[in-house]
């Protein structure tokens, strides 16, 4: 008995689902590599109102599915800019990083027990108020201090608050070769700041 000849499904076709999660993971590649410049809200609204009309138009003309196709992959890689845009502390309003080069001190609470390096204490902090010339400003965002090691323990202990000078520094690589991309993890878990300061600094 003769059969008809099978033809090999592509992958695509075996897993429907990666077609929609193809453009949406390129769509966060490109914002975290800084690829695209992500549009203000304005412009956003604009081309999510774009899109919309032209579904509505493809819908109406005899189901065109290539066209409806390619329609819905770029919506799905404007949704990974979108989602990496409003993920990334760095947009939000509040953020302390906005302003640490006008602020003179910041006030801000342990998150965690200070963990001991070998010429410095780790202190993981979340930040909540920037003080410049008396005037104190709600912020928001998480940072690491370093505080150097000297005769006296560190007496700090979660859920302390304190007073830190402003010397932020950028969380940077070590720019060793083939090494861990250490900034852009912390950057993903909402750290982009860090200070290196001694205990005569806090209060």
């Amino acid at each position: 008995m003769k059969r008809w000849p099978l033809q090999k499904a592509y992958f695509w076709e075996t897993a429907p689902f990666f077609r929609i999660l193809l453009p949406f993971a390129v769509g966060i590649l490109c914002y975290d590599r800084m690829w695209l410049a992500m549009p203000g809200m304005a412009m956003l609204a604009v081309v999510c109102v774009a899109f919309l009309l032209m579904a509505n138009f493809i819908y109406t003309q005899k189901k065109n599915f290539p066209a409806l196709f390619l329609l819905q992959a770029v919506i799905m890689f404007s949704g990974g800019l979108t989602i990496s845009h409003f993920s990334d502390v760095r947009n939000s309003r509040s953020w302390f990083g906005k302003n640490v080069s006008d602020s003179s001190s910041f006030l801000v609470r342990l998150i965690d027990a200070p963990a001991e390096k070998e010429n410095s204490w780790k202190v993981p902090v979340r930040v909540i108020s920037s003080i410049r010339d008396g005037k104190v400003s709600p912020v928001t965002g998480d940072a690491f201090v370093y505080l150097y090691k000297d005769r006296f323990p560190v007496l700090l202990h979660k859920g302390d608050t304190i007073l830190v000078p402003g010397k932020w520094q950028p969380i940077k690589n070590a720019g060793n070769p083939f090494e861990f991309d250490y900034a852009t993890y912390c950057r993903h878990n909402g750290l982009v700041y860090q200070q290196f300061c001694s205990p005569d600094d806090v209060r």
